[in-house]
């Protein structure tokens, strides 16, 4: 990243784009990625451009989240925003979240429906990540995030995404009942899929039937 920084965009431009071509590129939006990588000189050798960068990135957090199973994006995010007057959100730490995790569920509770987890505030979606790690895996899970900041809307739908969290992420503010932008997130047998939902598609009605179990 620090070479893109270099041909003069703030670090924060860096970040929100990199999440962009990443949501548009597994959404097969491509008429929004390009608009994305047309911001940027691509005219250098293969693998020094920056889409090149980008992608080698993404490639990173992908064997770091395999090899670690921890919300590096958010961490990126926050070392990424330790200089920069635009970032300023610090996130819980991963043991807290993990012991959060473990003292809300119950993992000898019998559950006939499905569990619902809702977190209001979800930041990168980090105890999400918890509370999927500490719910068994034969217990059908529907995970419902939201937070009035985009990118960390964003961050949490691909997290949800990568970590195979089935459910909604949601940008908006939680205390208006506010929605601006919704992502459904569906995990299959070739790792999952992510779509950006139109208005007509999520209704104040699903919103109110998955959060009926608040994490915070």
């Amino acid at each position: 990243m620090e070479l893109i920084e270099r041909q003069g965009y703030s670090r924060y431009n860096i970040f929100s784009d990199w999440i962009d071509l990443v949501l548009y590129s597994l959404q097969g939006n491509d008429k929004a990625y390009l608009e994305i990588v047309e911001k940027y000189d691509n005219n250098q050798p293969r693998g020094q451009r920056p889409i090149d960068l980008y992608s080698h990135a993404f490639g990173r957090l992908q064997r770091g989240i395999a090899a670690l199973s921890l919300d590096l994006l958010g961490s990126v995010y926050e070392e990424f925003g330790m200089s920069s007057d635009s970032f300023g959100q610090y996130f819980t730490p991963h043991y807290l979240c993990d012991t959060k995790a473990a003292m809300i569920i119950d993992t000898d509770e019998q559950e006939e429906d499905t569990y619902t987890v809702a977190d209001p505030a979800s930041g990168s979606g980090r105890l999400l990540i918890s509370v999927a790690r500490t719910i068994p895996t034969e217990v059908d899970t529907m995970f419902y995030a939201q937070d009035k900041d985009l990118i960390c809307a964003k961050m949490t739908a691909l997290n949800m995404y990568l970590f195979g969290l089935d459910g909604y992420a949601v940008h908006g503010d939680s205390l208006k009942n506010e929605k601006n932008r919704v992502w459904q997130i569906d995990s299959t047998a070739f790792f999952g899929e992510i779509r950006e939902l139109d208005d007509s598609e999520f209704s104040r009605t699903d919103s109110e039937r998955i959060t009926g179990n608040q994490i915070r």
